[in-house]
């Protein structure tokens, strides 16, 4: 198959598929808005208008921006594939929405699964759905054919764009939940956890539930979840130890507008609303109260007392229920700047006090 491929942003995952690719015999060329990170870099409109099939190897927060880039020369033949797993922080949209709203004719594809660009790098086998049209999918699928990245073909593209979503959300998740050292138990109760809220927040927004099951949910979810080599999972980490998050992941970024699409369903969502309250506020009382709802031990002010469906709740006390309440309106820390709105600052402290009132009741 002699197709002209390029590949838009030369990081770690775009220097992976662009090897597998290599090994074909079907050497893409890269470009990078960052100088000095592809030798001789070609001129990009030359590059788009040669193309018949471009990888957008770029984060969710810079999708649009790439989009943007290309739109110049780009011919309508041209097949788009997305790699970015992320909602945009202002529209809240996916990347296949973002496609659609800027290129609503043309091809899109989505390639989203457990491919650590550590593991494909080093020769290890990778996994992915290709969602999207069968009429785009299946060239594109060919290109991977016996290779290390084994692929299957999905119809379902909003379904597939939100499990990539979630699974980072919740990948940051476990990630905080192992910086607290909660130990292997709580790790087991939060993937079970984090599976059943994917499969509702889908319902929710009308999606595939059965979609957050295969390999783009469940499958990325213990990848990532697990790996110190997944940005989110180093995310959670980091913010757990209390330390400066230098560099943002998809699952972050991705909280608030995830936040603001659920509303008030939110807080029925423990595991999300701790990990969102937890991660993204500067309160003592909120943290504690987080702290001690994803790690079943004594914190200040707080005891714990057995669910009566089996699992676990902190009961605050009246000093820390007061000292927490006083603190509801304070401002969330751990974001880039300029990304945080009034609007998404006041939706946390609904999330955390709906949650509070969620774990009231079992």
């Amino acid at each position: 198959m002699n197709e002209n491929i390029l590949i838009l942003g030369a990081g770690h995952l775009g220097q992976a598929i662009g090897q597998i690719l290599s090994g074909k015999g079907s050497a893409p060329d890269f470009w990078d808005k960052q100088p000095g990170k592809v030798d001789d870099q070609k001129d990009l409109s030359n590059l788009v208008s040669q193309a018949s099939i471009i990888f957008l190897a770029v984060p969710s927060w810079s999708f649009r921006e790439a989009l943007g880039e290309i739109k110049e020369g780009l011919s309508p033949q041209t097949v788009l594939i997305g790699l970015s797993k992320g909602l945009e922080q202002d529209s809240g949209l996916r990347i296949d929405q973002i496609t659609a709203a800027v290129f609503p004719e043309h091809s899109f594809v989505l390639l989203s699964g457990p491919m650590l660009a550590s593991d494909l790098m080093a020769g290890k086998k990778g996994f992915a759905v290709l969602a999207g049209k069968e009429a785009d999918t299946r060239p594109v699928a060919a290109l991977f054919a016996e290779t290390r990245l084994s692929v299957i073909l999905s119809p379902e593209l909003p379904s597939v764009a939100l499990a990539g979503v979630l699974k980072n959300v919740y990948a940051l998740g476990l990630g905080l939940l192992d910086g607290l050292e909660a130990g292997m138990n709580v790790r087991g109760w939060a993937l079970q956890q984090a599976l059943l809220e994917m499969q509702s927040i889908a319902e929710y927004l009308d999606l595939d539930a059965e979609v957050m099951m295969g390999p783009a949910g469940l499958g990325d979810l213990v990848t990532t979840g697990f790996s110190q080599h997944s940005q989110n999972y180093r995310v959670g980490w980091t913010i757990a130890e209390g330390g400066q998050v230098e560099r943002p992941s998809e699952g972050w970024i991705s909280f608030a507008p995830l936040a603001r699409l659920l509303g008030e369903r939110g807080a029925t969502l423990p595991l999300f609303c701790c990990s969102y309250g937890y991660a993204l506020t500067a309160c003592r009382p909120q943290r504690e109260y987080c702290r001690a709802l994803l790690r079943p031990r004594k914190a200040s002010g707080m005891k714990n007392r057995p669910s009566r469906r089996g699992g676990f709740s902190s009961e605050l006390t009246r000093g820390a229920w007061r000292r927490a309440w006083s603190s509801r309106t304070c401002s969330p820390s751990f974001w880039p700047p300029n990304t945080f709105s009034s609007a998404s600052s006041a939706m946390i402290s609904r999330l955390f006090w709906g949650s509070w009132r969620f774990f009231s009741l079992i």
